[in-house]
């Protein structure tokens, strides 16, 4: 009868009888109760960095004020790392907002319910899932350091191990970039033996790297640092000129 009652709203019910006279009793009343709240809708995620994301999603009908239940997890919900009620339709999950700083990059799955008048709930909407991002590598040094080689290197800063990393070389100092090599070690060994053509003697490389997270998104690029390659060793030549008292010594470069 009627139109459709309004999602989690509290209705108030009373009833008369009427004989067959047309004549009415008072009213009763049939006491209270409230709608059920409708589905949460998933909304796309806002803000999502190294160590928080904001979970969103939309009413649906439900009128303001409706509580609802959002949910963290790692591992798709047989653990649960994190609940968060609120009034509104997004909760900051990690560093500023609900629970603990998120990892860096981290698949992390979300869901939320709404909670009606009754302290009825829905079933859980899948909000699904999200990479944070990762964090800046850290610069440690070079390592075997060669006439046509270098190993650069850097530490995680925080990101699991697996994370994919993106390091480049150059020698104008990234006016152009002489090779790029993606790795999930901490380290890239730049010339013979390694990534790229080897290195030219005695010339000063410039190194930087980014981590990429699971959703194919680097960071900025961290400066390594810049470094020379060693100078070859000249290779020995006759002597052009031998006096009495003086030897004249050429070698090749």
């Amino acid at each position: 009868a009627g139109e459709p009652l309004s999602a989690n709203t509290t209705h108030y019910f009373r009833g008369k009888a009427v004989n067959h006279s047309e004549l009415s009793t008072g009213f009763v009343s049939l006491n209270t109760t409230s709608t059920l709240a409708a589905l949460p809708v998933a909304s796309a995620f806002v803000n999502v960095d190294i160590s928080s994301v904001i979970a969103a999603w939309t009413a649906n009908g439900n009128p303001q004020g409706t509580r609802y239940v959002a949910q963290v997890s790692t591992d798709n919900f047989t653990t649960i790392n994190l609940s968060s009620q609120t009034q509104n339709t997004s909760v900051l999950f990690g560093a500023g907002g609900a629970g603990e700083p998120l990892s860096s990059n981290t698949t992390n799955y979300f869901r939320v319910k709404a909670v009606n008048n009754n302290e009825m709930s829905t079933i859980f909407v899948s909000l699904n899932s999200t990479s944070t991002l990762a964090a800046l590598p850290v610069a440690s040094g070079f390592g075997n350091v060669d006439v046509s080689s270098v190993t650069a290197a850097w530490t995680s800063n925080g990101n699991p191990e697996g994370t994919l990393c993106e390091a480049q070389v150059s020698t104008d100092n990234y006016s152009s970039i002489n090779f790029s090599s993606r790795t999930k070690n901490l380290n890239v060994l730049f010339g013979t033996g390694g990534a790229g053509n080897p290195l030219s003697a005695n010339t000063t490389h410039y190194f930087r790297v980014q981590a990429i997270n699971h959703n194919g998104l680097g960071s900025s690029y961290r400066v390594l640092g810049a470094t020379s390659s060693l100078a070859a060793i000249p290779s020995a030549d006759i002597f052009p000129v031998v006096e009495v008292s003086s030897i004249s010594v050429q070698w090749g470069g």
